[in-house]
């Protein structure tokens, strides 16, 4: 793999940054670096426990499009779904849209914004098609779902 130098200002992180430095990390590059690393394993961990069935993910998808997704947005997920029912939601997917806000409402935030992020991926895919294998390129399901 080749190395992609990514440049940002850490301000407003900055303060945790430097909370986070050590011997072996003392620069504030490799702090963000080894936490981003973390972050993205959390994220993958937290998604493999969700269990989404593909009409599920594609409610969850379609729900979330041209949505700003930050921690707050995946806290709500259940409230933004539950909003959704009255727009029909549960009915063009196919799904049990109560049962599926009470699976999300027992969720800990990690693992809602793990979902959140994998229907970001979903729709940054190129070509987007809609299909059960990009579902499954995301996390967003697996075989057998």
């Amino acid at each position: 793999m080749t190395s992609t130098l990514v440049s940002f200002d850490p301000w407003p992180l900055t303060d945790h940054l430097e909370s986070r430095r050590d011997m072996l990390n003392p620069g504030l590059g490799e702090v963000a670096r080894r936490d981003l690393e973390r972050y993205y394993d959390t994220l993958a961990a937290e998604l493999h426990r969700v269990r989404l069935t593909v009409s599920e993910a594609w409610a969850l998808c379609d729900l979330l499009n041209s949505t700003w997704v930050d921690g707050l947005c995946a806290r709500h997920l259940a409230d933004e779904l539950e909003d959704g029912l009255v727009d029909g939601i549960a009915q063009r997917w196919g799904i049990d849209g109560l049962g599926l806000i009470a699976r999300l409402r027992r969720l800990g935030p990690t693992a809602l914004l793990a979902i959140c992020d994998a229907v970001e991926r979903w729709w940054a895919l190129p070509g987007n098609r809609w299909t059960a294998a990009d579902l499954h390129a995301v996390g967003l399901v697996r075989d057998g779902s």
